[in-house]
């Protein structure tokens, strides 16, 4: 894992695709990460942010990092998030630089017609390249369970993974 600093205090990365760094991914046009089990973590009664007298910690948001790469720009990408039934759960319209990208996704439901710039909610929900913030259009929370991730690059389907939103094991 990697380790760096976040304001005054430490954090590590979520480091996420490495493993799956491998020449052959990069010859590809484009290309959709494995994505690792999401805990949903409750913020339900927790006592604050705070360690004792003198130490103060931040919580990550609460949600899913998406990773994809781009060999080179493309016009419009997307992605999907959907049950197995294949209900789309939300939509999001993350950056189409080349490289090496993150989607966050805070797990909410997209309500519909309420999309905006950002897909799900707009930049809050996940718009391009971390997210985090407070957006618009957001629905009710999801059960934990299996999802289904899809990456469309330019019209075209370039991968479906599968997502599993874990319960926060505090409170099972």
């Amino acid at each position: 894992m990697a380790i760096g600093t976040y304001g005054r205090g430490i954090y590590i990365a979520d480091i996420g695709p490495i493993k799956e760094f491998k020449p052959e991914v990069f010859q590809e046009s484009a290309h959709l990460f494995d994505i690792k089990d999401t805990i949903r973590w409750s913020r339900f009664e927790r006592r604050g942010d705070t360690i004792g007298e003198l130490v103060r910690a931040e919580n990550p948001p609460v949600g899913a990092n998406i990773y994809y790469y781009l060999k080179a720009d493309a016009q419009n990408v997307k992605v999907t998030v959907k049950d197995l039934e294949g209900t789309v759960i939300a939509d999001m319209t993350p950056s189409a630089k080349k490289g090496l990208q993150k989607q966050f996704w805070n797990l909410q439901r997209q309500v519909a017609g309420a999309g905006g710039p950002g897909g799900a909610g707009g930049r809050g929900a996940g718009g391009g390249g971390g997210g985090g913030g407070r957006g618009g259009g957001r629905g009710g929370g999801l059960e934990n369970g299996a999802y289904k991730v899809t990456l469309t690059v330019d019209g075209k389907e370039i991968a479906t993974k599968k997502m599993t939103i874990l319960p926060d094991p505090m409170f099972k």
